[in-house]
């Protein structure tokens, strides 16, 4: 219904309404209105088929459970169940609380421990190993698959709990007078390559790009986009800050009680009310 596009058996794309339906055991069942259904393989393979028929469209035929690959168990990740010891879970300090609920994230896990998520590419459904998380919609009725992750949520409550009018004096009194050390990009740079480029991802063990790696391609695709040289050079180094983590003892120490500070987030203002369009808003006190 959100207009994404799915396969249907390797044939030919086309516009299909999903609906979710409860089996009445716990468990749920995608269905779309012209009688089809979505099953799981332990291959990671998704198949659509009309309900009803006995024969599955595959090759391997053991790699299905016919009683159970149509269903999919739905699980909520509240919010308060990945926030750090070290965090306050009054309900005051914690928002309006049906307002963060509609926001939470939730997953469709498979018999087979995979998970059902969309191709970031072609927009069809798909399914993965590692967790994928998707967001209710209470007013029409609907979920949507989002990149965002519990570790990202945890950050933007932090964020928007410990960063306000005085947080943000004493960083500028601390740090503007530029003390802490001094070295070239070069060296920044190498520092960099320590860095994950993604913070927030659901397996920290799952190795991906560094945090360097993120700062070249960023400047090159504003030198490919043929900006001149100093937009190219704060493409380079717009990230770099995030090295004060390991050249900054204060910094480290600090987020060993679960806050990262200098990993970069959406921009707003402090001292005032958030506008109702503000990201996580929701958790906002």
């Amino acid at each position: 219904s959100s207009g994404n596009r799915v396969a249907l058996l390797q044939r030919s794309t086309r516009r299909i309404d999903w609906l979710l339906v409860d089996n009445g055991e716990g468990s749920m069942q995608l269905r779309t209105t012209q009688g089809h259904c979505v099953c799981a393989g332990k291959d990671g393979l998704y198949v659509v088929y009309p309900s009803g028929e006995t024969q599955y469209s595959i090759d391997d035929a053991s790699n299905w459970e016919s009683d159970f690959a149509a269903t999919f168990s739905l699980c909520r990740v509240p919010d308060a169940a990945v926030v750090s010891d070290s965090e306050n879970t009054d309900s005051e300090s914690l928002g309006p609380d049906m307002e963060a609920r509609r926001k939470e994230l939730w997953m469709f896990r498979s018999c087979h421990g995979t998970y059902l998520a969309t191709d970031p590419a072609t927009h069809a459904l798909s399914c993965t190993k590692i967790p994928s998380f998707w967001q209710a919609n209470g007013n029409n009725l609907s979920v949507t698959c989002t990149t965002d992750t519990p570790p990202r949520r945890v950050h933007y409550r932090n964020t928007w709990k410990k960063q306000d009018v005085a947080f943000i004096a004493a960083m500028r009194q601390r740090f503007l007078n530029f003390n802490v050390r001094s070295m070239s990009v070069y060296e920044a740079l190498a520092i960099a390559k320590t860095l994950p480029c993604h913070p927030f991802r659901v397996l920290r063990n799952v190795p991906g790009p560094s945090l360097r790696t993120f700062c070249f391609v960023a400047a090159e695709a504003v030198r490919l986009a043929g900006f001149p040289d100093w937009v190219q050079l704060a493409a380079l180094v717009h990230e770099l800050g995030r090295i004060l983590i390991c050249i900054d003892a204060n910094t480290a120490s600090e987020a060993e009680d679960g806050y990262d500070w200098t990993i970069a987030c959406r921009s707003r203002v402090v001292g005032c009310l958030p506008p109702q369009r503000a990201t996580f808003g929701e958790i906002l006190q």
